[in-house]
Parts: C-alpha cells; sequence; structure tokens
C-alpha cells in the first residue's frame, strides 16, 4: 500500500507546482468561508455564556447602522457563492490534474490547458456540487457547529445526552466519510451521478475495506484540521487581549494592532497553503487507492446485474 498509493501520492504533491497554484487560491476562499463560522460560533458562544446580550445587542446596532454595513455583507455574500461555485470545480480540477500528472499528459502550454480544462471541470459541477451538499452534514465543522447550537440553546440541562448523541453522530459521520471517500472519481472517471457514485463507492470501500479503513485513519489529523484551526482562532484574540492589557502606550498599542493585523493575515496565507497541500495530498491518497482498487478487480456488480437483466429481458421477449 505504501508504494502503490502513498508514496505516488506524496509524488504528486511535491513535484505538481501547477497543482498548488490553481488549489491555492479555492482553499484561500475555504480558510475565509471557515474563519467566518469560527468567528460567529465564537461571538455568539461568549454572548450566551457570558450573559453578553445587551453589549452585543449595543454592537451589532452601531455596526448596522455604520457606512461600512453595506460593503462588509456584500463581501460576505460574495465570498459565499464565490465557494459554492469554485468548491466543486476545484475538486473536479485537482483530481483531473493528479489523473493527468500521473498518466504524463499534462500539454505543455500550461496556460492553455488550465483555460481549456476550466470548461471541462465545469460539466462535473451539479453531480460535484450535488455530492458536497449531500455530505454536508456530515463534515466535521457542520457537526461541531450543530454541537454548539445545540449547547448554546439547551446548555448546562442536556449537556451530557448532547454530548452522548453527538459524540455517536460524530463516529457516524466518520464511518460515512469513509465509505463515501471514492465517490468524486466515479463521478469524474465514470460519470455516475451523485447516488450512483455513493452507491458504488460504498461497495468500493466494502470490498476494499482494510485499504480503505488503514487509509481514512492515517489521513485522520488531515480531516481533523478543522479543529486545529478552531482552536488557533480561539487562541489568537485571547493572546492580543492579553498583550494589549500590559502595553499602556497609545502608539505602543497601535504599531502592535497594525503588526498583530499584519501577522494575521500571514498566518491566513500560510494556513491557506498548507490546506491546498493537504487538500491536494487527501484527493491523491484517495485517487491512487481508486486505481489500486480497479486494478485488483472491483467489479460493478449493480452494473453487471443491470447487464444481465438487460440480457433476460431480450432474450424472454425474442423466445
Amino acid at each position: 500500500m505504501r508504494e502503490n498509493i502513498i508514496v505516488p501520492a506524496w509524488n504528486s504533491v511535491i513535484h505538481a507546482t501547477s497543482i498548488k497554484k490553481f488549489n491555492f487560491f479555492p482553499a484561500f476562499l475555504g480558510i475565509l468561508w471557515l474563519s467566518m463560522i469560527i468567528l460567529y460560533q465564537i461571538t455568539f458562544t461568549y454572548v450566551q455564556v457570558f450573559h453578553k446580550k445587551d453589549e452585543f445587542f449595543s454592537v451589532l446596532d452601531r455596526f448596522i447602522h455604520a457606512t461600512y454595513f453595506t460593503e462588509t455583507i456584500t463581501g460576505v455574500i460574495l465570498i459565499f457563492l464565490c465557494y459554492i461555485f469554485i468548491s466543486p470545480i476545484a475538486e473536479a480540477g485537482v483530481i483531473q490534474m493528479i489523473h493527468h500528472e500521473k498518466e504524463n499528459t499534462i500539454p505543455n502550454h500550461k496556460s492553455l490547458s488550465w483555460i481549456s480544462g476550466f470548461f471541462r471541470w465545469c460539466a462535473y459541477f451539479l453531480p460535484i456540487f450535488e455530492l458536497q451538499n449531500m455530505l454536508s452534514i456530515f463534515r466535521l465543522i457542520s457537526v461541531i457547529t450543530f454541537y454548539i447550537l445545540l449547547l448554546r440553546i439547551f446548555w448546562k440541562e442536556y449537556f451530557l445526552s448532547i454530548s452522548v448523541i453527538m459524540g455517536i453522530y460524530l463516529l457516524f459521520s466518520f464511518c460515512l466519510n469513509m465509505f463515501f471517500a471514492y465517490a468524486p472519481f466515479f463521478i469524474i472517471f465514470e460519470n455516475k451521478k451523485a447516488f450512483e457514485a455513493l452507491a458504488l463507492s460504498t461497495q468500493m470501500a466494502i470490498h476494499n475495506i482494510e485499504v480503505t479503513s488503514h487509509l481514512y485513519f492515517t489521513l485522520l489529523l488531515v480531516y481533523l484540521r478543522t479543529i486545529i484551526i478552531a482552536i488557533i482562532f480561539i487562541i489568537l484574540p485571547f493572546i492580543i487581549s492579553w498583550v494589549l492589557a500590559f502595553i499602556t502606550t497609545i502608539s505602543i498599542k497601535i504599531v502592535f494592532l497594525i503588526f498583530a493585523w499584519i501577522s494575521i493575515g500571514w498566518f491566513l496565507l500560510f494556513v491557506s497553503h498548507l490546506n491546498s497541500v493537504l487538500e491536494i495530498f487527501m484527493h491523491s491518497i484517495w485517487y491512487h487507492a481508486y486505481i489500486e482498487n480497479k486494478k485488483l478487480g472491483f467489479i460493478h456488480t449493480w452494473t453487471q446485474n443491470d447487464t444481465s437483466e438487460k440480457h433476460d429481458d431480450h432474450h424472454h421477449s425474442g423466445g
């Protein structure tokens, strides 16, 4: 498994500079959207836990009447629309580029290949978009968001019950994500619809459960990067506030805040690059696993059954 899947996948990440360049902007959009969700959760949790509703609504009222309110809301909407539109195309593009890199079929004029490739990848937008929406409730960020929402609503009375139920739901989500890991490849390479791709992915995962489970738990830290990023975003404001509390000079405070904002900007760029590389590595791992499983004799049982049924129907009608 190491020689056939992990090593080629890692080589794809190291040598495929064009894929990393292509995937940086989608990864940056993903980090921006994730940051907004985490900021929303932190803000409302802080307001709920520390009973700061009056202060919060006062700040919100000032924000609504501020001159930059419309521009801020427009920016958030644009980021969201760009994210939901570009994410499926980027996933299809990365997988196709990994495939071309493996087959050594990337054209010499890479700028032209990106333009022509973009229109080809748009053809996979709807099925990949449908697939992502179907699986969105099983993503880690969705589970965490729903868990925090339930805690905010019910808090102490049902804390233990909610934690147990959401813990079970999290394990269930891990299992489903493992079974559905091959679905995008059935859509892209075999032109399957979302539901059929999910069924075939589950079938392939079960037929190759040892390899699939091993790879999934190897990549578990990659999937848990959401929690790591969330922890960093929670810690950063406390560090900035703690440092500001010890600074008494206004000019030094301004310099520190400028330095903090620049550092946060560089941190976002770094995390976006890291997230892009991890996404490419993850797609490459599952791509090579998909190829190896096909080589080992994975058969579309349902396709065979459909073919045999059609043959029987033709035979009976002919008889």
